[in-house]
């Protein structure tokens, strides 16, 4: 396969941040080939200065968030872990986010976070329309974390991952019939 990939238009996502589909095949908003991978997927993210993401999880795919540019702080939550934490990462660090992992990217500083989002498998993001409803790797979610460790982490949204992988299933065949 000869391809060179280039950065598409960014678009802000339900998190509240700015993203670019780089390699991503599975994302309504790439122009990248259908065939190309479901292994992984890759795009640039933008933290605009003082700002930060709304608190989100990925209940499928794990996530490597690797800093181009700037500082970030990530705060997360995960099944090893009884409280929330913080890692602080700089240029040309990474934290992994494994599957279910509560997170939200924090950018502290007067400078735009530059990131690099690596995630397998591939990201599936298909926007909704007028007559279906849409689905996001990523369930972006409307508690802050005092709430979230009130319901002892437990949310309705997270329950059922069997219903959560047949959503995201019939999403990557609606993709395919979009995108062919």
């Amino acid at each position: 396969m000869q391809h060179v990939f280039h950065l598409t238009n960014g678009f802000v996502v339900p998190d509240e941040t700015i993203v670019y589909p780089f390699l991503n095949s599975k994302d309504a908003k790439s122009e990248i080939p259908w065939d190309v991978s479901n292994l992984t997927s890759i795009a640039v993210g933008l933290i605009a200065p003082f700002t930060s993401s709304r608190i989100h999880v990925h209940p499928i795919v794990t996530l490597i968030t690797w800093v181009i540019q700037g500082q970030l702080t990530i705060k997360m939550k995960d099944k090893d872990n009884p409280k929330p934490y913080e890692v602080q990462i700089g240029p040309e660090q990474a934290a992994l986010i494994e599957p279910h992992t509560f997170l939200q990217h924090i950018n502290r500083t007067d400078m735009v976070c530059r990131v690099l989002y690596i995630v397998s498998p591939a990201y599936v993001y298909l926007p909704s329309s007028e007559t279906s409803k849409g689905y996001d790797d990523a369930i972006v979610l409307t508690y802050d974390w005092e709430t979230l460790e009130k319901a002892n982490w437990d949310l309705p949204e997270l329950t059922d991952l069997t219903l959560l992988e047949s959503t995201r299933a019939t999403a990557i065949t609606r993709l395919e019939a979009m995108k062919r």
